[in-house]
C-alpha cells in the first residue's frame, strides 16, 4: 500500500537550514518559517543576503536582499525574477512539482538560489541567462 509522506515540520526544517548554514538566522512560528542568510555561488562570487519565507500550504519564496541587483545590472531589467523590485527570486515552477513540503528546503530552494545568483553573475558579463526554465510574467 502507497503511504503518502507528511509534510516536514517548520521546526526541523528550520533546524536544517541552520545546520548547513551555521550564521543564519531564522524563526518557526505557528504556520510561518522565516529565514535569512548569506550565500556564495562561488570562491569568485560576491556574497549575496537572502531571505526566506514558508508558510505551511504555499510554495516557499526567496528573495535578494543585498546587494541591490538593480544597481549591479546597471538598471537592467533583472532576469528570472517575479517583481523587479522586491527581487524575489524565480527558482522553480510551481506548476512542476519540483519543490514539495515533504523535502527539506536546505537541500532544495537554498541550493537553488545559490545556483540562481550563480547564474546571475554569468549573466551580468554574457547578457546570457544560462539556467533555462520559463521566465515568469
Amino acid at each position: 500500500m502507497y503511504r503518502r509522506q507528511r509534510p516536514i515540520d517548520l521546526s526541523a526544517q528550520l533546524h536544517y537550514l541552520k545546520s548547513a548554514y551555521p550564521k543564519s538566522t531564522g524563526t518557526a512560528h505557528g504556520k510561518v518559517l522565516e529565514w535569512a542568510s548569506w550565500v556564495t555561488p562561488s570562491p569568485f562570487s560576491e556574497r549575496y543576503r537572502i531571505d526566506l519565507r514558508y508558510e505551511r500550504g504555499t510554495p516557499p519564496e526567496v528573495w535578494a536582499k543585498e546587494p541591490d541587483l538593480k544597481l549591479m545590472a546597471n538598471g537592467k531589467d533583472l532576469p528570472h525574477v517575479y517583481n523587479q523590485d522586491t527581487q524575489r527570486l524565480c527558482l522553480y515552477h510551481p506548476d512542476y512539482e519540483e519543490w514539495e513540503p515533504t523535502i527539506l528546503l536546505s537541500r532544495t530552494v537554498v541550493p537553488w538560489a545559490v545556483l540562481w545568483f550563480y547564474y546571475f553573475e554569468i549573466w551580468l558579463v554574457t547578457g546570457e541567462w544560462p539556467g533555462n526554465g520559463k521566465h515568469p510574467a
